[in-house]
């Protein structure tokens, strides 16, 4: 696992942006962290979904400005694990899986996803996960809301605990 919190780039997924500003502390994370995302998380983050509910209240280009970088839907592939293992990963999840893999710094992705841990575990990368809860402890701050469950340190480390039983 990366060990210095200055070269480490974070790679939010979507709900990680959405918890972000539901529980207050988007600011803080987004100044005490260097944040990357990829463009359709973006889209998905200020856009209504399928139920009509808008995660991210602001314009797309307003929320842009916050992160570091915010790469465009790459064109590659997952990496072969992820393939042979068919994880079924979300649009935003699946970009955000073949950024990071084909980065060339230090990087962590946040998240929520079931299936994006199975893909990191799959290809033995599993620490490579960050709950939100632990990339907050890390801006020294605290959320003014409680935090979903599966944003929560436990609940990652429960599911990799599980993973590494089901499928050492």
């Amino acid at each position: 696992m990366p060990n210095s919190a200055d070269e480490i780039t974070y790679f939010l997924d979507t709900n990680a942006i959405a918890e972000a500003h539901r529980v207050g502390i988007w600011s803080a994370l987004s100044n005490a962290h260097k944040i990357a995302t990829v463009m359709q998380c973006i889209e998905e983050s200020c856009r209504p979904d399928k139920w009509g509910k808008i995660l991210v209240n602001r314009e797309p280009q307003d929320l842009i400005n916050d992160f570091d970088t915010v790469y465009p839907n790459p064109t590659g592939s997952l990496p072969i694990p992820v393939i042979r293992k068919q994880i079924a990963l979300d649009k935003g999840e699946k970009f955000l899986v073949i950024q990071a893999f084909a980065s060339n710094f230090i990087w962590m992705i946040c998240g929520p996803d079931k299936a994006t841990v199975r893909a990191l575990h799959a290809c033995n990368k599993a620490d490579r996960m960050i709950s939100l809860e632990e990339l907050i402890e890390k801006s020294g701050q605290k959320p003014r809301v409680r935090l979903e469950p599966g944003f929560t340190k436990s609940w990652l480390s429960k599911y990799r605990t599980e993973l590494m039983l089901d499928n050492p």
